[in-house]
């Protein structure tokens, strides 16, 4: 059983992708992958890491909704939404303030998008894998984030069936190093 994903994802990094905006409302299917596709997550800590960050998320912002999410040795798998009004800081006190001087300045707070908050991810994981590698600041993910907008429900149901396959498909995995 293959377990490639059913669906093409981009493989260059946002800064190319001029006219992809991950800002706005949607449902997305997103991949992140080790640099040089390391198995870095084989223990069950470094898992508890991983799952412990994408729920946090939901602390770092609202207007966020978290789906199905897999960890696999070298790369994980998740589903996330913008909700409509777009993702914003959770610190709604930090958020108004800095709204009000950008106000004053004439200017707009910037939408914040998948690199964003999967900038949290990466970050909060890479440091968590490090320190129980004892590792200061070693690469962990690579610069490119994998993603799909979802568009309809046929593709959500086949892809939470692709993240739900992953684990026991790992061999046959495009990603599967031994």
């Amino acid at each position: 059983m293959s377990t490639k994903s059913p669906f093409p994802r981009h493989r260059r990094p946002y800064e190319e992708r001029p006219t992809h905006n991950t800002s706005v409302a949607g449902r997305y299917f997103i991949t992140l992958v080790t640099v040089d596709q390391q198995n870095l997550f084989v223990s069950r800590a470094a898992v508890d890491a991983l799952a412990a960050s994408w729920t946090g998320l939901k602390q770092h912002y609202k207007g966020l909704s978290l789906g199905s999410f897999v960890a696999m040795p070298n790369h994980v798998h998740g589903i996330l939404t913008i909700l409509p009004g777009g993702a914003r800081h959770a610190r709604g006190a930090d958020q108004a303030s800095a709204a009000a001087k950008a106000k004053a300045m004439g200017r707009s707070l910037p939408r914040i998008g998948l690199p964003q908050i999967l900038g949290v991810f990466k970050s909060e994981t890479a440091r968590a894998v490090n320190q129980m590698r004892s590792t200061d600041e070693a690469p962990v993910w690579t610069e490119i984030i994998q993603d799909h907008v979802i568009l309809d429900n046929r593709e959500l149901k086949a892809l939470e069936q692709h993240i739900a396959n992953n684990v026991a498909g790992w061999p046959d995995d495009e990603y599967f190093t031994p």
